[in-house]
C-alpha cells in the first residue's frame, strides 16, 4: 500500500469527537442555509440582480450566447441560462431568481464539510468549516441572484473532486469532475478564473511531486494520463469562459478592482465586510489584517514543508494540493494586475479568499502540528468552540433579512411601486399614462417590478433623474439630490434605505385632487410634530363632514404651523370606502395655515381618522365644530383635538381614562377608539356611573388604522335616571397605539367637549 491510499482513508480524530464535530457542522449549515433562503426570499431585487434579468434572463437566448446583444458579454452567462430555465417554469420571483446560488450553498456547505472531515482534527476541520460557512460576506452572495455565490460553491466542489482524485492515485473521472466545475465556476462569475488556473497548476505540481517520488516507470505512464486529464477542461475554458473575458476586456468591461494592492484590496474588503458593521471594526482592521497575513504565511511555510521533505502523513497530499492552490491563486491575480491591467477583487470578487485560506490554514496545520499533542489537541479545541461561538453570535446580531448590505439602496423600491400605485389607483390610468423619473442608481430595480407585475399603465423608467417633467420623481439617498432644492414636494419617504417619492406640485398628482384650499389663522399649539428633514406622522384621532341631530353641520378644520424658517410639506390623507384620498399643501418658512372642513375637501362623507404627514418642524391640530350653529360674534362653538403619534397610543395591559362624560337630556356622549398599530387589537371598555359602579364592560377587535366611534353608548343605562360624571376605562389586552377619546356634546347649542384618555 502507497502514501496515497492511506491517504485515501485517514483516520485521524475519530470516534466520538468526530461525530460531536459532524453534529455541529450539521447544525451550522442548517441555520446559516435556512437564513440565507430567508434573504432570498424577502430582500427586494438589487441593481445587479435586476440588470441580468432585464438584459440577459429577458433577452432571446441565442442573442445571450452570441454576445450579439446591446451589451456585448455577460460574466454571469452560466446563472442567467439557469435563471432563464426555472423561470420558464415558475415565473419570475426573488426566490426563483436566487434558487441556482441557493442550490450552489447547499452543496458548497456539504463539499467543505467533506473536505475537511477527517483530514485534520476535528476541531481544526470545524473551525475552518464555520469561518466558510457563517461568513457574513458569504451570506450575503449567497442569498443573491448573483454568480459569486454560484461559483464559489461550484468551485469548493470542484476542490473536494480534485482531493479524493489525487488521494486514489490520480483517478481521472473524479479529477475531470472537479477541473470541469471549476470551468463551470468560472462561467458563473468569470472571477473564478483565477481560482480555475490555480487548481490546475496545484494539480500538476501534486502529480509532479507523486510521479518523481514513484518507480520511474509509473512516472512516465502517469504522465500523459495526468496531463490529458488537465488539458480537456482546459479546452472547455478555452471556448467558453476565456472569450467572455476578451469580449469584455474589449468592450472596456473589466474596470472593476482595487489599486492598492492584494493586501489592502483583497484581504482587506473580506476582512471589513466579515467584520462590519460592528463598531469596532477600525480598532480591528489592522490587527485583523495581520492576522490573517500571519495565517497566509504560515501556509506558505507549511506548504513549502509538504514540498520538499515528502511527507507521507495522513492528510498531506490534500494539504499540499489546497495550500498550492491558495497560493497560485494569489499569483494569479498578481499576474493579471500587472499584464492586463485589472484591479485586484474586492469585496463580493474576493469571496473565493474565504474557503481557500480557511482549508489551507486547517489542512496544513494537521499535518505539520503534533497530532498525539494533547496541549494541541484541547488548544484546538477551545479555539473552534470561540469560533463557533463568535462566528453564529456576530452572525445572529448582525443579519439582515429585509435588504442587501452591497446594494442596499433598492430595499425600497417594490414598496415604492405600492405606493405609486396607490397614488393613481383612483384615476383608473391607462396603459403608458404614468410616467415616473429616477436616476440610473434605482432604475433596473424599479424596471424589475414593472416588468414582472405587469404594470403597463407605468412608462418605462429612464435614468434621467429630477430632469423632465413627470407625475412622479423617485430619489435615493446615494443620488444626493434634493427634491425640495428641485422645486418637488415629498408624498412619502421609505423607511429601509431613505428612498423619497415626490411630485411638482399637488397639481401633479392629476386635476382629480386640486390643492387643499388653506387660510390663515393663529392658535396655541397643542401637539408640535418637529421631524427635521425626516418625515414623520401624526393622527387626528376624528375628522368630520356630516350632517347630525337638530339640523347639525359637523365640520373639522386642520390647523398648522411652520416653527421653522424653511417651508414645509404636508399630506394629509383618509381611508374612505376603500380608497385613500389624500392632499398635499405646503406652509411657508414660519407661516400658518387652516384647511377648513378638510374632511370635505377629501370628499369624505362621514368621519374617520386623519393622517398627517409632516417633513419639516410644524404644530399640528384641529377643531370639529357645528357649522350650522355660529354664536353672536359668527364663530361656531367647537372643541380642539390632539394630534398623536402612534407610539403614544396605549399598549399591553395599559388602561385609559375618560371622566366627565355626560348623558342626559340636555348633554350626550360619544365614545372613539383608534388602532394606530401594525396589527389587531384587542380592548376593553368598562362604563362607571358617577359612584364608581360598572354599568356595562365589554370588549371588541379593531384591525389596523380601524376607527369606530359608538354613539351614545350610556343611553340604555340613564333611561331611569340622567348621568352626569361617568366615566370610561379603555383597556389595552392585545395590540399597540391605542387611541381613545369622547366628546360630550350640548343637545341645544351643539357646542362639543373633546375628552382625551388619560392614563391610570
Amino acid at each position: 500500500m502507497n502514501d496515497t491510499d492511506t491517504a485515501a482513508r485517514p483516520r485521524r480524530g475519530g470516534g466520538r469527537p468526530l461525530r460531536l464535530a459532524d453534529g455541529l457542522a450539521v447544525v451550522v449549515g442548517a441555520f446559516v442555509l435556512s437564513l440565507a433562503t430567508i434573504r432570498a426570499a424577502r430582500v427586494p431585487i438589487t441593481h445587479d440582480e435586476a440588470l441580468s434579468f432585464l438584459r440577459f434572463v429577458s433577452a432571446p437566448l441565442a442573442e445571450v450566447l452570441s454576445f450579439a446583444g446591446t451589451d456585448a458579454a455577460n460574466n454571469h452567462l452560466l446563472l442567467t441560462i439557469l435563471e432563464r430555465l426555472l423561470v420558464s417554469v415558475l415565473g419570475p420571483s426573488e426566490l426563483v431568481l436566487r434558487l441556482p446560488v441557493l442550490l450552489s450553498f447547499a452543496a458548497g456547505l456539504a463539499a467543505s464539510w467533506l473536505l475537511l472531515r477527517g483530514r485534520c482534527a476535528p476541531a481544526l476541520a470545524l473551525a475552518a468549516f464555520l469561518t466558510f460557512a457563517t461568513n457574513r460576506l458569504g451570506i450575503e452572495l449567497f442569498s443573491l441572484a448573483r454568480g459569486y455565490g454560484l461559483a464559489v460553491g461550484l468551485s469548493v466542489c470542484g476542490l473536494l473532486a480534485l482531493v479524493r482524485s489525487i488521494e486514489r492515485d490520480f483517478r481521472p473521472r473524479p479529477a475531470v469532475v472537479g477541473l470541469t466545475l471549476l470551468v463551470l465556476a468560472a462561467l458563473a462569475q468569470l472571477t473564478l478564473l483565477d481560482v480555475w488556473a490555480a487548481a490546475s497548476a496545484a494539480f500538476l505540481l501534486v502529480a509532479l511531486r507523486r510521479y518523481a517520488t514513484g518507480p520511474g516507470g509509473a512516472a512516465r505512464s502517469g504522465w500523459p494520463r495526468t496531463l490529458g486529464v488537465v488539458a480537456v477542461p482546459a479546452l472547455l475554458c478555452a471556448a467558453t469562459a476565456i472569450p467572455i473575458s476578451f469580449a469584455l476586456s474589449r468592450g472596456g468591461a473589466l474596470y472593476a478592482g482595487g489599486r492598492m494592492g492584494f493586501v489592502d484590496d483583497t484581504i482587506g474588503t473580506v476582512v471589513r465586510e466579515t467584520l462590519a458593521p460592528a463598531p469596532w471594526v477600525d480598532l480591528l482592521r489592522g490587527p485583523a489584517t495581520v492576522a490573517l497575513l500571519v495565517a497566509a504565511a504560515f501556509v506558505l511555510a507549511a506548504v513549502g514543508i509538504l514540498l520538499f521533505s515528502r511527507a507521507k502523513r495522513s492528510g498531506g497530499p490534500a494539504a499540499l494540493f489546497v495550500g498550492a492552490t491558495f497560493l497560485f491563486y494569489v499569483l494569479a491575480i498578481e499576474v493579471q494586475v500587472r499584464v492586463f491591467g485589472v484591479g485586484y477583487p474586492v469585496d463580493r470578487m474576493a469571496l473565493p479568499l474565504v474557503p481557500l485560506l480557511a482549508f489551507a490554514t486547517a489542512l496544513a496545520a494537521a499535518v505539520l502540528l503534533p497530532g498525539g499533542s494533547r496541549l494541541v489537541r484541547r488548544g484546538a479545541s477551545a479555539l473552534a468552540v470561540l469560533l463557533c461561538v463568535a462566528s453564529v453570535a456576530q452572525l445572529a446580531a448582525t443579519a439582515d433579512v429585509t435588504r442587501s448590505r452591497l446594494w442596499w439602496f433598492d430595499a425600497d423600491a417594490p414598496h415604492v411601486l405600492d405606493e405609486i400605485g396607490r397614488q393613481t389607483a383612483r384615476f383608473r390610468p391607462a396603459e403608458g399614462s404614468v410616467s415616473v423619473g429616477c436616476s440610473w442608481i434605482l432604475e433596473p430595480s424599479l424596471n424589475y417590478y414593472r416588468v414582472v407585475r405587469g404594470l403597463t399603465w407605468l412608462l418605462p423608467f429612464d435614468r434621467k433623474g429630477l430632469a423632465g417633467e413627470r407625475d412622479f420623481h423617485v430619489v435615493a439617498t446615494p443620488d444626493m439630490a434634493s427634491p425640495e432644492a428641485a422645486g418637488l414636494e415629498t408624498v412619502r419617504t421609505f423607511a429601509a434605505a431613505g428612498t423619497v417619492l415626490a411630485v411638482a406640485g399637488a397639481e401633479r398628482l392629476r386635476s382629480a385632487t386640486p390643492p387643499l384650499v388653506a387660510t390663515g389663522g393663529v392658535l396655541e399649539p397643542v401637539v408640535r410634530a418637529a421631524s427635521g428633514r425626516r418625515e414623520v406622522t401624526v393622527w387626528i384621532p376624528a375628522v368630520v363632514h356630516a350632517s347630525g341631530i337638530g339640523g347639525a353641520l359637523w365640520r373639522s378644520d386642520l390647523r398648522l404651523r411652520n416653527r421653522s424658517d424653511a417651508p414645509a410639506r404636508i399630506v394629509v390623507g383618509m381611508s374612505w370606502k376603500g380608497e385613500r384620498p389624500q392632499r398635499a399643501l405646503v406652509v411657508a418658512g414660519s407661516g400658518e395655515a387652516l384647511v377648513p372642513d378638510v374632511a370635505g375637501q377629501l370628499g369624505v362623507e362621514g368621519a374617520g381618522p386623519l393622517e398627517v404627514r409632516i417633513r419639516g418642524d410644524v404644530e399640528v391640530w384641529a377643531r370639529v365644530y357645528d357649522g350650522a350653529t355660529p354664536n353672536d360674534e359668527g364663530v361656531a362653538a367647537g372643541s380642539w383635538f390632539s394630534a398623536v403619534h402612534a407610539a403614544a397610543g396605549l399598549g399591553p395591559g395599559a388602561v385609559g381614562r375618560l371622566e366627565g362624560l355626560e348623558e342626559s337630556d340636555r348633554r350626550r356622549t360619544n365614545l372613539g377608539v383608534l388602532n394606530l398599530g401594525p396589527s389587531p387589537a384587542e380592548v376593553s371598555v368598562s362604563w362607571l356611573g358617577p359612584r364608581g359602579n360598572v354599568l356595562v364592560s365589554e370588549s371588541r377587535t379593531l384591525g389596523p388604522e380601524e376607527w369606530r366611534q359608538e354613539t351614545r353608548p350610556l343611553a340604555p343605562h340613564a333611561e331611569a335616571a340622567p348621568i352626569c360624571g361617568a366615566t370610561a376605562r379603555v383597556s389595552v389586552i392585545r395590540g399597540t397605539g391605542i387611541v381613545a377619546w369622547a366628546t360630550v356634546i350640548d343637545s341645544v347649542t351643539h357646542e362639543t367637549r373633546v375628552v382625551s384618555a388619560r392614563r391610570e
